[in-house]
């Protein structure tokens, strides 16, 4: 039973701090925990590595997390299911090249990271580079990675190291790399063939997640809830943006790379990007359906649809491409069916709302 709280200023009367003495505590205490952990540390992975094949995994972010839950043993979903809540929560589903967890500043803040660990039960704690020095961050790293605890570094962009171990001091440490478009890497079963020492980590990187371990995990009716209404924010908006992004901009920065530049070709990465976010985004709306009162399967199945649209661009690129410029006519259909694709994600938009009631 923990002891009442005393109320504020208030101390025993016995209580006389000894500046020196407790400097001196301190420092010592400082001093014993920079020599607490061996100077190199594996953590023993309590997964069982499964042997059956899965669907390359271009998004960084929600892969990392199904590989995290193997790693630690938790139970996993059959499938790719696990995965596509991912791309549906982070809202990795719903932009071209972009996720909102990469970027805290926007209107969502950090609960699509939130979320992310949350409907898993996973516990956390995170350390920005602007927190520490990197000298005392490194000692925080080892000390709880020789604690049997991995840790998870968000790099620059959409790049991701989970972290199983160090050597020399956490100079090296040991690492699974997870990067968007890396689809082949990125596969949370074939983690042990894809582990590489990193020297230079802290040379570039934004912050330190560190798993704590397991608990009970966040209501998922809110959690998808939160999660729709944002879906349904991104495919709506039509802010003019730099760069793809989501909403009507990325749409419009695809279409005027076609119209206003003849050797632009739509590449393997657009294609494959804007595909996969979402094929699984439609599993995603199909899951959630299970938590609203409302029938998504319009949004579901326009999501497919468009995934079967970005097949046809692929094809039309691949077959009239050859490496020079598209055929005007190539260029015309690959046109209308972005534009197609552009109007089913506002028809899912719409299934979305209406069922929250936006």
């Amino acid at each position: 039973m923990s002891e009442p709280a005393k109320k504020p200023g208030q101390q025993p009367e016995s209580f006389q701090p000894k500046k020196p003495e407790m400097m001196r505590a301190l420092e010592e205490a400082r001093q014993a925990s920079s020599h607490s952990y061996p100077e190199q540390f594996s953590i023993t992975e309590r997964g069982v590595r499964e042997s059956r094949d899965c669907s390359p995994r271009c998004l960084a972010y929600p892969a990392m997390i199904n590989a995290l839950k193997i790693f630690l043993g938790m139970d996993t979903q059959p499938g790719d299911c696990d995965y596509y809540i991912q791309v549906g929560i982070t809202g990795d589903g719903y932009g071209l090249f972009f996720s909102p967890i990469y970027d805290e500043s926007l209107r969502w803040g950090d609960s699509p990271f939130r979320n992310s660990l949350g409907i898993e039960g996973i516990l956390y704690r995170v350390a920005s580079a602007e927190d520490r020095p990197p000298a005392t961050l490194k000692e925080d790293i080892c000390v709880h990675l020789a604690s049997d605890k991995p840790l998870l570094i968000q790099q620059s962009g959409t790049e991701y190291l989970f972290v199983t171990g160090y050597r020399k001091n956490g100079d090296v440490l040991i690492a699974y790399p997870f990067s968007d478009g890396a689809a082949h890497s990125n596969i949370a079963e074939n983690l042990k063939a894809n582990c590489e020492e990193y020297g230079d980590w802290d040379a570039n990187f934004q912050s330190v997640i560190f798993i704590n371990g397991v608990g009970e995990p966040a209501e998922r009716g809110e959690i998808f809830k939160q999660s729709l209404r944002m879906a349904h924010e991104m495919l709506t908006d039509n802010a003019v943006k730099d760069n793809f992004c989501y909403g009507e901009s990325s749409y419009q920065k695809w279409l005027s790379c076609l119209e206003n530049d003849e050797s632009y070709v739509p590449g393997m990465d657009i294609i494959t990007d804007f595909s996969e976010r979402r094929f699984f985004s439609a599993f995603f709306f199909e899951e959630a359906e299970k938590y609203v009162d409302g029938n998504l399967s319009l949004a579901a199945s326009a999501f497919k649809e468009i995934h079967g649209k970005a097949t046809q661009i692929f094809n039309l690129s691949k077959k009239d491409n050859g490496g020079k410029k598209l055929k005007p006519r190539t260029r015309k259909k690959i046109i209308t069916l972005i534009r197609e694709c552009h109007a089913l994600e506002l028809a899912a938009a719409e299934n979305i709302g209406g069922v929250l009631g936006i």
